[in-house]
């Protein structure tokens, strides 16, 4: 939903755009031109966030099908260890074996994530650059 909601918001900005772009034509005015300037910067903002929630979820998903292939692997093993040795265990035998198998005591990905990990921290690296340009012309 976040992500939609992302795209939503850079189609009306394009949108909108587009309206102000051909009233724009129309007549020079400065007022209009610095207007549809902070709508593009709102365009290429919304467009970063998109992309970095984008690769956050697509982390959160592939650490999480990982977790899943281990387990898969896990059961396929122990199978195979039940087919091959079903004859020489007995139970405790085999609860004492599989005892510590593919237990995990992480939480999965998608609960331990902050919102410093959606957060692009735009204004700090501007505030940043601005800086960094002060002392370069100092």
């Amino acid at each position: 939903m976040g992500f939609l909601g992302l795209v939503g918001g850079v189609i009306v900005a394009v949108w909108l755009s587009d309206s102000t772009l051909k009233e724009l034509q129309k007549k020079e005015n400065w007022n209009l031109t610095i207007f549809v300037g902070f709508k593009s910067i709102d365009i290429i903002l919304l467009l970063i966030a998109s992309s970095k929630y984008s690769f956050t979820l697509a982390k959160s998903y592939m650490s999480e099908s990982l977790k899943i292939a281990d387990r898969i692997h896990a059961i396929s093993f122990g199978k195979f260890y039940l087919q091959v040795f079903n004859d020489q265990i007995n139970p405790k035998e085999i609860k004492e074996i599989f005892r510590d198998w593919n237990i995990n005591y992480q939480n999965n990905y998608f609960s331990s994530q902050t919102t410093a990990d959606y957060d692009p921290k735009l204004i700090e690296k501007i505030i940043e650059l601005i800086d960094k340009v002060r002392n370069k012309n100092s």
